[in-house]
């Protein structure tokens, strides 16, 4: 399994790299109540690629992430194409899905997406403040 670590303030990655890469729409930093949050996944590969609703939200403590636990811990299991060099899908997060009170600090979202041989994990970071 691949994983892949893009910042979402970093827009010139995109542009470069062939990769998978997830963004906030909005940029990188959300105030105090967090609430919902759009991203968008951008396909930069040449192939198709496949991701759902799925998602985890991590928060950087103690020099690791940690998962956050969610209040309702399902999905629905629904498979959406992301079509190559350039495909986009735009997702809503939920941040108040969980079982966590935010506070100031520096947290990442992780979507998988898969095709036929990788399996992707992609995060975007994001700071709350």
């Amino acid at each position: 399994m691949q994983k892949v670590d893009i910042n979402c303030s970093d827009n010139s990655v995109e542009r470069r790299c062939k990769s998978i890469v997830l963004q906030l729409m909005n940029g990188d930093t959300i105030a105090l109540p967090a609430g919902k949050v759009d991203v968008v996944m951008i396909n930069n590969t040449d192939s198709l690629y496949t991701t759902g609703k799925y998602y985890r939200i991590e928060r950087f403590e103690d020099k690791e992430w940690v998962e956050i636990p969610r209040k309702y811990g399902s999905f629905e299991d629904i498979g959406y194409v992301i079509k190559p060099n350039g495909g986009k899908r735009i997702f809503t997060i939920n941040l108040q899905n969980a079982e966590y009170a935010y506070r100031k600090g520096k947290y990442r979202i992780c979507k998988i997406a898969s095709n036929d041989k990788n399996k992707l994990y992609i995060y975007c970071t994001f700071y709350i403040m």
